[in-house]
């Protein structure tokens, strides 16, 4: 015989205790990009054209920026995949 239980939870958001912070200013991260190549831009594992490509992003993919690299490379985060796009194939997110 099949029994069955109805179980309750209830979660509550602990007050925030934190203090409010800055929003980072460009070049330091902190802001978001999108991908404005139609043939699609290569997500690489270290700020190289010759570096492997991890994943090809799609035209209009948004991008958290979380650092400027080396050699015009942006640091950014898609997902769960983490690495460096070329900053010459992204624009602001929300530019005009």
């Amino acid at each position: 015989m099949l029994t069955s239980a109805c179980v309750s939870i209830r979660y509550e958001r602990a007050p925030s205790t934190a203090a409010p912070t800055a929003t980072p200013a460009p070049g330091t991260g902190g802001y978001r990009v999108v991908v404005e190549s139609d043939n699609g831009l290569n997500l690489r594992a270290h700020p190289s054209a010759n570096s492997d490509v991890l994943y090809v992003l799609p035209y209009g993919m948004v991008l958290s920026v979380l650092g400027e690299g080396e050699n015009g490379f942006l640091h950014v985060q898609w997902g769960g995949y983490t690495g460096y796009v070329s900053g010459d194939y992204v624009t602001p997110f929300g530019a005009q």
